[in-house]
């Protein structure tokens, strides 16, 4: 049975967790004290929220032990949902690298920074999983700046979920964060008729994630060999937004090397259906990825990229994806953000990680 690991960093009175189960709800009041409640097995999630039902969060409950600190953002002048690891503090630490690839990156100077996370326990006598991740300018806990700055409510915290698993997995972050965002994480349109062709999307012919893959193989990759311990046959990829669509394309595209994907709030809107049946067609044969496909719907933006994104499993297994590899997760209050994000990646660990 998983444990949940309350803070209530709000100083308001009557500040709960709900447990929600099939037809009924168990209110729990969170104090100014950590609160630690058992999730029974049938618990399907838990809301936080005050006794009006403001600022309400929902969390699916994951198969692990995890903390959740409930913390008003005085920037945002509201209250947030953060996670932490309840079961350790030491968590690992974050190497930044700047590197150089002019044949590659030309579009951008030839340089672009990497953060790699990599946990307390690792050992150079094991070998590790990768997880390469677009945007790492705000998946860390370990990057206030940018996410004070630009993010307000945080990052992703996907190095203090991580640990809660006690994985041997090593974190590759790209930064995306410039105006070549899109382009990079879009593959440029051979064929006019898969571009939808919409005002502000720009011309997908001059798309750039062909270029940044290439980078990724030709420098990243043995840059990260020479420097950690690695297990190259536990690959995976995943971003949000632009990040989405570009680890569903990347994982699709390179089936040999990435393993698992997680595919948040993806932008599927940029292209028409008839590209998604294209690629997936290329597939036939080859051995495929576990794909974990995620939403929410609660802000114009995100409940443009649920209605895209919600014919893709079934476009998927019409052209012969088969269905276990794939999961989809939808929460309709959630909005366009790492709040969101963060709280769903639990989800996605406990389906990929298996």
């Amino acid at each position: 049975m998983p444990k949940i690991y309350f803070k209530n960093n709000t100083n308001w009175e009557n500040v709960y967790c709900s447990l929600v189960f099939n037809n009924d709800k168990k209110d729990v009041l969170l104090d100014n004290e950590t609160l630690v409640v058992d999730v029974p097995n049938e618990c399907e999630y838990v809301i936080f929220h005050n006794n009006e039902f403001e600022s309400t969060d929902k969390y699916l409950v994951g198969k692990v032990d995890i903390g959740i600190e409930y913390s008003y953002n005085h920037k945002l002048k509201k209250n947030v949902t953060y996670v932490y690891n309840p079961n350790i503090k030491d968590i690992g630490h974050i190497d930044t690298y700047e590197l150089e690839d002019n044949i590659n990156l030309s579009y951008r100077g030839g340089k672009k920074i990497i953060n790699v996370f990599v946990p307390a326990n690792y050992d150079k006598n094991k070998k590790y999983g990768l997880l390469y991740f677009y945007d790492s300018q705000n998946l860390f806990r370990n990057n206030p700046e940018y996410t004070t700055k630009n993010d307000p409510y945080g990052g992703w915290q996907l190095d203090e979920v991580l640990s809660i698993y006690n994985k041997d997995i090593i974190v590759v972050g790209i930064e995306n964060a410039d105006d070549h965002r899109m382009f990079e994480l879009t593959l440029p349109i051979k064929d006019d008729k898969y571009n939808l062709n919409e005002e502000g999307f720009g011309d997908l012919h001059e798309s750039k994630l062909d270029k940044l893959l290439n980078f990724m193989h030709d420098t990243v990759h043995p840059l990260i060999k020479e420097k950690y311990s690695i297990d190259e046959e536990n690959i995976g990829v995943g971003g949000a937004s632009c990040g989405g669509i570009a680890a569903y394309l990347t994982c699709l595209t390179y089936p040999e090397i990435y393993k698992y994907s997680l595919v948040y709030s993806p932008a599927f809107l940029f292209y028409k259906e008839e590209y998604y049946r294209d690629l997936l067609k290329s597939l036939k044969n080859k051995k495929l990825p576990k794909i974990h496909i995620y939403s929410g719907c609660n802000d114009p933006l995100e409940e443009r990229i649920y209605n895209t994104t919600l014919p893709i499993k079934n476009i998927m297994v019409e052209e012969g994806y088969p269905e276990e590899l794939i999961k989809e997760t939808y929460i309709k209050e959630y909005m366009h953000n790492e709040v969101a994000w963060r709280l769903v990646l639990p989800t996605s660990f406990d389906f990929l990680l298996d």
